[in-house]
C-alpha cells in the first residue's frame, strides 16, 4: 500500500519483507518446492534454492545472578523458552552450563514459571548442573514452547571479570542442542 507516496518496486530489483505471526512447523527438513513467492505482475512463482530446515531447540536463554560479587555464594535464575519439541515431564532433564570458572557444589533447584506440578533436584559435575524433574502434587509438565525459569543455589562466582554469554547454555533431554545466553 502507498505510505505517503507511490508504492513501486522496479523490475529486477531485489526485495525482502517479513511475515509476522507465523508458527513454525515441527522440526525437520521441508522441500524447497514448498516455499515460493509470486506477485500480481510476475505470477510465475519463484522457489527457494534449497530445502528449509526447522530446528528444535531451547531459545531465549537468560542467566541472572545475585549477588554478582566475586567469589561469593550466589543464586542464579535461569530463563529459557522450550522449543516446539521441548515438552518435558517427570524424569526429564535440563542441563544448565555455567562458564567453567564458576563452581557448583550441592546445587538446590527451585522451578518457577512454566512448570506445572514439578519439583526438581540438581546434580553438578564441574560447572554443569543437571536438573531432573519430578511429579509434585500432580503430573509434572513443561509444555512445548513454554517460557520457563528455574533458580539454582549453591553456585560460587569466580573472580571479577567479564564472562562471555556464549559460555552459559541450556539444553534439555527433549532438545539436546544447547542454546547460549
Amino acid at each position: 500500500a502507498n505510505n505517503g507516496g507511490a508504492c513501486a518496486l522496479p523490475a529486477s530489483t531485489l526485495a525482502s519483507f517479513t511475515l509476522a505471526g507465523l508458527t513454525n512447523p515441527l522440526a525437520g527438513s521441508y522441500p524447497a518446492a514448498g516455499f515460493a513467492v509470486a506477485t500480481n505482475r510476475d505470477n510465475t512463482a519463484a522457489v527457494v534454492a534449497s530445502a528449509i530446515t526447522i530446528t528444535s531447540g531451547v531459545g531465549g536463554v537468560t542467566f541472572t545472578g545475585a549477588p554478582l560479587t566475586a567469589t561469593s555464594a550466589s543464586s542464579w535464575t535461569v530463563g529459557f523458552t522450550a522449543g516446539p519439541s521441548g515438552a518435558l515431564a517427570a524424569a526429564g532433564t535440563i542441563s544448565v552450563t555455567f562458564h567453567p570458572s564458576f563452581t557448583v557444589a550441592s546445587p538446590t533447584v527451585t522451578v518457577g514459571a512454566g512448570f506445572s506440578s514439578c519439583s526438581a533436584t540438581g546434580a553438578a559435575v564441574g560447572s554443569v548442573v543437571t536438573v531432573t524433574l519430578a511429579n509434585n502434587g500432580g503430573t509434572c509438565a513443561l509444555l512445548a514452547n513454554a517460557v520457563a525459569s528455574l533458580t539454582i543455589t549453591g553456585v560460587t562466582n569466580p573472580a571479577a571479570a567479564t564472562y562471555t554469554a556464549a559460555s552459559f547454555t541450556v539444553a534439555t533431554s527433549a532438545e539436546s542442542s544447547a542454546s547460549g545466553a
